[in-house]
């Protein structure tokens, strides 16, 4: 067990404090039975998560932490604190200081492979994560991110929160259900519908941003983007290339009323001789002098850079009678070694290529979260089978995150910032810097060589490049 260094014990306590009141009491004020060992239990769980180790199951923390396992495994599976409360309250910790009208809310959701069907969610479905069908649990995530300002890896990256999306034939099975422990009131809900909850919370709380990212997931649902624009909130969406319909916006249409065969028409259409086309259509009837080279940042390899080509469109819906919808929009076009990219941008009429260029490219912020939340703090390593442990686990993997946010982000304003796992890496070399100095009464120089051979050795820590 490694103590952990002063400075940033007295940091994490700080931190911590913010978010007392979600781990000893409820929503309305009440609270429970021994809510101060839920309060121990949350520092000494959000500390192993933050602690060198290669697992972080349950078990592998209780003993880096020197606590008793059946605390920590009453504090994940059978406490009664919201998990929801605690990732709500990051909003508040997090925005006075790390947010801003530049930042944007990036969407996505992230697979964990399991064995068995028994966890909760745990079913063969598709995860992006691991690029294909395979039995597993999906999260849906939310996570904010404020661009750098020059360089891309300068962002800011900060969770709103992880959901479990559970499936439909889960849902609908009341035996599973109980196994699980799935509350009454959850019922089946699509990833875009899970998102939205997720972005009307950030919305409650008066989080700024400019707009919300995410891929063609979500881009693809209609009722997803139109919840949106019922919000006024712009958005960047990827979406299919080969499905989506789109018109010129500039085109002329039939509006609700009567129609020339004397039947009332409810739906403004396009006219028929007009025809309407995908994003891929439309990519393949352009000339190499249509596309434009855009460099959106800079890149820890270099400049980012890439051709795009964008044209004012509305959505259409030609199976439905020739509908045209009430989106209007730039359509963004990228020419991408893995073939065309398409984009839907809604509410942002008025911004040029290169800002639209750089907005869509937001969402390496979340797939870069992904990892750093499963190879630095353990987040895929959970074992338990409930609803209740499963979100208790990923609120602590979202507070632990943003944690590690504020460390970092307080090295603004150098050359460039460090990376989420420089990060980690300074923390737990001094972690053991100091405990071999303090036991074994090293020279520094030496507790450090000792505590590099300690990290890349048994530890399996990776050092990340500088």
């Amino acid at each position: 067990m490694f103590r952990m260094g002063h400075g940033h014990a007295v940091r994490q306590r700080r931190f911590m404090d913010d978010f007392k009141p979600s781990f000893m009491s409820r929503a309305d004020g009440t609270t429970w039975a021994k809510a101060d060992n839920t309060w121990n239990a949350a520092n000494a769980y959000f500390g192993g998560l933050i602690r060198p180790g290669k697992r972080k199951t349950m078990e592998s923390i209780s003993e880096r932490m020197d606590v008793n396992i059946n605390q920590v495994q009453q504090f994940i599976t059978d406490s009664p604190w919201d998990p929801a409360r605690a990732t709500e309250s990051i909003i508040d910790r997090m925005a006075p200081d790390f947010s801003s009208k530049k930042g944007v809310l990036v969407v996505d959701d992230t697979g964990q492979r399991k064995q068995g069907k028994h966890s909760v969610g745990a079913k063969r479905q598709y995860s992006g994560t691991l690029g294909k069908v395979g039995n597993c649990q999906v999260g849906v995530d939310v996570i904010y991110a404020l661009p750098g300002e020059d360089r891309n890896a300068d962002a800011i990256a900060w969770p709103l929160g992880l959901e479990l999306y559970l499936p439909e034939d889960w849902a609908n099975d009341p035996a599973r259900r109980q196994e699980a422990d799935v509350p009454c009131d959850i019922q089946f809900r699509t990833k875009p519908r899970i998102a939205l909850g997720m972005i009307e919370r950030a919305r409650k709380h008066g989080l700024k941003y400019r707009c919300i990212v995410a891929d063609s997931g979500y881009g693809d649902d209609g009722g997803f983007r139109e919840e949106l624009r019922g919000k006024m909130d712009p958005y960047v969406l990827a979406v299919d290339p080969a499905m989506l319909r789109v018109i010129d916006a500039d085109v002329v249409l039939e509006l609700p009323g009567k129609g020339e065969a004397g039947a009332p028409r409810k739906h403004a259409r396009y006219p028929p001789d007009v025809e309407a086309y995908s994003p891929e259509q439309l990519a393949s009837k352009l000339s190499a002098d249509d596309w434009t080279e855009v460099k959106w940042a800079n890149g820890t390899k270099g400049a980012l850079s890439g051709l795009f080509y964008r044209r004012m469109v509305r959505i259409v819906h030609p199976q439905m009678g020739r509908r045209a919808a009430d989106e209007v929009g730039w359509l963004l076009l990228e020419k991408h070694s893995d073939g065309l990219k398409a984009y839907i941008c809604w509410g942002l009429d008025g911004l040029g290529l290169k800002q639209l260029v750089t907005l869509a490219h937001m969402r390496w912020v979340v797939e870069q979260f992904h990892k750093d939340i499963k190879q630095v703090l353990g987040m895929d390593k959970f074992q338990g089978r409930t609803w209740r442990g499963w979100h208790h686990h990923m609120a602590m993997i979202c507070l632990a995150h943003a944690f590690l946010a504020v460390l970092r982000a307080e090295k603004r304003g150098k050359e460039k910032l460090p990376s989420f796992s420089e990060v980690h890496w300074r923390i737990v070399e001094e972690l053991i810097i100091r405990d071999l100095s303090l036991k074994e009464g090293l020279r520094r120089e030496q507790a450090k060589r000792i505590a590099m051979r300690m990290m890349t050795g048994f530890m399996g820590l990776v050092q990340p490049t500088e």
